[in-house]
């Protein structure tokens, strides 16, 4: 074998082991092909990865530009260079009929990062993943394939469903390393999650709400496509179904982890992975859900002084999936007097309903309140409240009054203006 085509076997072994192992049930014509485009995507990915390093947006930009000059040269037979990579795609272009489409599109992926540009919504999410991940199974659809059946499409939807449950993975990695967050800003405003949740690594359940909306949809790609794995070549589609059913894994993983992808990488281990084969997906993710439930009780609040004291409320039953708005609090008295913190009623529709909220401890980053028999712990961060844990507990009514005769100066001094003006 040529020497070009073993150094794009030994990057791909040292990168990417299960898919090296697939590449060797390959007809051996066929395998060192595998292991060229291969190694051109892990080229193109290492640029993008230095520039996050070195932060050198001109150079990573023309590095990219030279790599596409390269790449062309290849594909028409013409380059004339020494670096292994291209010498090998030379060879493999000129044996196959490849579109030369797919392996720009990862060039155009690695733009994205390279340049900053923003996640905007789902469809820029979907192109994103398109570009980075879908254009790799694009790729390889005349190695892998041996049938004159279409699959470029499902190829791409195959990619855009793993690349999906690498971000899921990744916020917390990619928001320290890249200063990138990969969730469309759409979503996050849907859901109510700001960038320095993220960037303190606070788990809500909006939060959770938001990873299992995605997690949905990337399950939803995964069983559109996984059915077109029988148009694969038999040597690979162990392979690759393999792959995809541990990426489905992925997503229990991070239930698994309390769904705090911010310290914890997900992976799937040597069991779980042998399990995942047997199947019991559904089962796992609706075990996993169930063992967590939700910690916090679900309110999302914020207030807007300068349009009546006006409280947002939003909460879920029943374990919904979305946070579900179902009224409003209107702040009618927000001055201390004696143990009556805090006067509000409740909106549902043409129902109202008068409620005392009873403030029972605080300090500058949390605060302690009791109503309607929940004791609630609020956490402040960057002058709001973005978190909220609950706990059921009676707090007998005589030693409320007996803690606010013992505390009422203090918190007369404080309560207003931390939990009205900075709380919120």
């Amino acid at each position: 074998m040529v020497e070009y085509f073993r150094k794009c076997e030994e990057i791909m072994k040292q990168n990417a082991r299960t898919f090296y192992l697939a590449s060797l049930n390959l007809p051996i014509d066929l395998r060192k092909h595998f292991w060229s485009i291969y190694a051109y995507c892990r080229l193109v990915d290492n640029i993008a990865d230095e520039f996050f390093i070195k932060n050198d947006r001109k150079s990573s930009i023309s590095r990219i530009y030279e790599i596409q000059d390269k790449l062309l040269s290849s594909y028409e037979n013409k380059y004339k260079g020494n670096e292994y990579v291209f010498l090998a795609l030379k060879d493999t272009f000129s044996l196959y009929r490849f579109d030369i489409g797919p392996f720009l599109e990862l060039l155009k992926g690695a733009l994205w990062d390279i340049e900053g540009k923003v996640i905007e919504n789902m469809h820029d999410l979907f192109e994103y993943s398109k570009l980075v991940a879908g254009s790799v199974g694009a790729m390889l659809i005349p190695i892998i394939s041996d049938t004159e059946e279409d699959i470029k499409e499902k190829a791409y939807n195959y990619g855009i469903f793993m690349q999906i449950v690498n971000i899921l993975r990744d916020v917390g990695e990619d928001y320290k390393l890249r200063k990138r967050v990969y969730i469309p800003k759409s979503i996050l405003n849907e859901f109510g999650i700001k960038e320095f949740q993220i960037k303190n690594e606070i788990i809500t359940p909006n939060y959770v709400d938001m990873l299992e909306f995605l997690m949905e949809i990337a399950e939803s790609l995964y069983h559109q496509t996984v059915g077109y794995v029988k148009y694969l070549r038999k040597e690979v589609r162990d392979a690759i179904l393999s792959a995809g059913t541990w990426y489905l894994e992925i997503l229990n993983a991070i239930r698994f982890n309390k769904y705090d992808n911010f310290k914890k990488r997900a992976y799937v281990n040597r069991v779980f992975k042998i399990i995942s084969k047997l199947g019991g997906y559904h089962i796992r993710k609706s075990v996993l859900k169930k063992m967590n439930g939700y910690r916090y009780f679900k309110f999302y609040e914020v207030l807007d002084l300068d349009k009546g004291k006006i409280v947002e409320f939003h909460s879920d039953f029943k374990n919904a999936n979305v946070n579900l708005p179902f009224g409003k609090l209107t702040l009618k008295d927000s001055k201390i007097e004696s143990e009556k913190i805090i006067d509000f009623k409740i909106e549902f529709g043409i129902f109202k309903i008068s409620l005392k909220l009873y403030i029972l401890d605080f300090n500058s980053n949390e605060l302690c309140d009791s109503f309607l028999g929940f004791f609630h712990v609020h956490r402040f961060y960057d002058g709001k409240i973005i978190e909220i844990f609950s706990y059921r507990g009676f707090i007998p009514k005589f030693l409320i009054n007996l803690f606010f005769e013992m505390r009422y100066r203090r918190l007369k001094r404080y309560a207003y203006s931390k939990y009205i003006l900075k709380g919120l």
